[in-house]
């Protein structure tokens, strides 16, 4: 759009603001300042044509083993990241990524032999990552027998209680009958009788890979819709995932490409203490290679502000999407599946840092964070360019409009 119709056009919004959220700030001048920035650095851009959708796409690690097992949808492409840091840093130094996710860009980064920091709130991908790492000490050999044997075995049979589903208000009714009996069953018989524990868990990892495989459900956008065959299929329209598969099919499917993919070659991983504060620190796990990965269960917003100055040479990163997603809502069954109870559930809702109308502003939170540890100016210097963020303030307004013709 010409720079004068854009103007013209916010100008017509920003009457409609009662009052604006920033006074000082005009979308006119976001307009022009965005104009100015791009005439800046017009002739730098150009057209790279490696980045096309095979390399940019999370598709990319459909090639990648182990990486593809859960279907973590807003993963990195492991393939670009190597690309990027390939070409901007070739040589080894620290990397962060403040919103990891199943730890993508992190072992992308440690296949090159640099240092890591990965950054994750969401259970889903800690879990998933710790897995992936857990697995390079695998005995496949012992695997295949044990995946043999699980084939003989009738599952229901083995349903323990202790390890029930723990369903939350949004997935109940997720499974039919069978498929929960046999998921129970299957989990019951690898705490109790597999006795390699990293077998175990690895066997327990399949079975998450799989709730969706086994519900009713599919993940779509911000929440998880229902076939019209379980009980919470709402709508006029009757919604069909097609094929749901029974536990034993899924399950023994998800195994058979585990265990393909571990016998291909991987990153090797070794795992440190970075230089933070212990409450952050989500394990140590065993130190494999001389590499050092790090993985922290934690808000970026209360990790980065203790990180030492200059330490980080890197940042990698997908960050919360401004579609209002929620993650708590469409790994639900993940999460559930994790052990997530209720009041964990709305709390991880609260803290995570996304764009969900229930979010609650965390601009007083943060005052008050870096007061307690002695930064308070740096929270000003942060808060001031924030606030000066003339394009961003300008959407924030929009967004706030929208907000108020909706509620």
């Amino acid at each position: 759009m010409h720079l004068k119709e854009s103007v013209k056009k916010t100008k017509v919004i920003n009457n409609d603001i009662s009052p604006p959220l920033s006074p000082e700030i005009s979308i006119t001048s976001s307009c022009i300042q965005r104009f100015k920035l791009y005439e800046k650095f017009k002739e730098k851009i150009v057209n790279n044509y490696d980045l096309d959708r095979r390399l940019v796409s999370f598709q990319a690690n459909k090639q990648i083993s182990f990486s593809s097992c859960f279907k973590y949808r807003e993963g990195f492409s492991e393939q670009l990241v190597t690309y990027l840091i390939q070409e901007l840093k070739p040589e080894p130094s620290i990397l962060i990524d403040p919103f990891s996710g199943s730890g993508a860009s992190l072992f992308a980064a440690n296949a090159l032999m640099w240092q890591t920091i990965g950054v994750e709130l969401l259970p889903v991908g800690i879990f998933s990552a710790k897995t992936r790492i857990i697995a390079q000490k695998i005995d496949v050999k012992l695997l295949n027998k044990t995946i043999l044997y699980l084939k003989e075995i009738n599952f229901p049979d083995y349903y323990d209680q202790r390890y029930k589903f723990n369903h939350l208000k949004i997935t109940h009714g997720a499974f039919s009958k069978q498929n929960e009996e046999s998921l129970v069953g299957y989990i019951s018989f690898c705490k109790n009788y597999v006795t390699n524990q990293e077998i175990s868990n690895l066997l327990t990892y399949a079975a998450f890979c799989i709730l969706e495989d086994i519900s009713y459900t599919r993940k779509d956008g911000q929440y998880l819709r229902w076939d019209s065959r379980s009980n919470r299929s709402k709508g006029k329209n009757k919604f069909s995932k097609g094929k749901i598969w029974n536990f034993e099919e899924a399950s023994y499917q998800k195994l058979n490409q585990i265990t393909s993919d571990l016998s291909t070659s991987y990153v090797k991983l070794g795992l440190s203490d970075a230089n933070l504060q212990p409450q952050f620190i989500v394990e140590k796990l065993e130190s494999i290679e001389k590499q050092k990965f790090n993985l922290y269960q934690s808000s970026c917003l209360e990790l980065l502000p203790v990180l030492a100055e200059n330490s980080i040479d890197f940042v990698v990163t997908s960050p919360s999407y401004v579609n209002r997603y929620d993650y708590t809502r469409t790994y639900a069954l993940e999460l559930a599946f994790l052990g997530c109870s209720e009041e964990e559930l709305k709390h991880l809702r609260q803290t995570m840092l996304s764009c969900i109308v229930e979010n609650n502003d965390k601009r007083n939170y943060l005052e008050d964070y870096y007061t307690n540890i002695k930064r308070y100016q740096d929270f000003l210097i942060i808060d001031s360019t924030f606030q000066n963020q003339a394009a961003l303030q300008e959407i924030l307004m929009i967004l706030e409009i929208y907000r108020k013709e909706v509620s």
